[in-house]
């Protein structure tokens, strides 16, 4: 997928939410784009919990993930 992702012509940004599995990002190193983040690709980008970005002149807080009731039987 994210080999698909940087054959498109846009850029994802996404926060993740309670059901990601981000060990698979530990291993990125973070690069500072007026907050940390992981390049997944050039065009693929995990914004982090709790950072302040600033995209087309807005300034935007991230936060994700939430509390799961399921999580006892996942």
């Amino acid at each position: 997928f994210y080999d698909w992702i940087s054959k498109q012509p846009y850029s994802v940004l996404f926060v993740d939410g309670n059901h990601e599995n981000l060990i698979n990002c530990m291993h990125i190193p973070l690069k500072c784009d007026g907050g940390n983040v992981h390049k997944l690709r050039p065009n693929l980008i995990h914004l982090m919990h709790g950072e302040v970005y600033e995209i087309d002149g807005k300034k935007i807080f991230t936060f994700g993930g939430g509390y799961s009731i399921d999580k006892a039987w996942r």
